[in-house]
């Protein structure tokens, strides 16, 4: 089969915006506000120290590159699939978010012998960034 013709029709000011809101909710998700503090503890970061936060620019570059691959992929498979509606987008991006995204993640937990609360704060982040994903890139038209 060929799905080039599928790339002609990708919104990229939509994938864009996706992956935006996608990096945006990990800057509220590990805010203070939310589990900034939990999170820093199960991984043993000091928040004060200046030292660890070297390299943070580059971090933040590359994860919004990594939001904006996979906000391409799931822009790609929500015109293969003909989604059309917010409630059957949600449905999707929580299928990657779980079938994809989780599993994934939860390899390398596996291995690097993870505490649950850190997959659970990493986990439930991802969950709601590719739902999130899903319904911009689908819903906007």
């Amino acid at each position: 089969m060929n799905y080039t013709h599928h790339f002609t029709h990708l919104n990229f000011l939509a994938i864009a915006a996706g992956a935006a809101a996608y990096f945006l909710l990990g800057a509220i998700w590990y805010s203070p506000i939310l589990f900034a503090k939990s999170w820093a503890k199960i991984v043993g970061m000091d928040m004060n120290d200046p030292n660890k936060r070297k390299g943070m620019g580059v971090m933040m570059v590359s994860s919004f590159a990594c939001f904006f691959i996979l906000s391409i992929g799931v822009s790609f498979l929500s015109h293969a699939l003909h989604l059309q509606t917010w409630a059957s987008s949600l449905r999707f991006g929580l299928l990657i978010g779980v079938c994809f995204g989780a599993t994934i993640m939860s390899v390398g937990y596996v291995y690097q012998k993870r505490p649950m609360m850190l997959y659970l704060i990493d986990g439930a982040y991802h969950l709601i960034g590719t739902a999130i994903v899903s319904i911009i890139v689908t819903v906007w038209k």
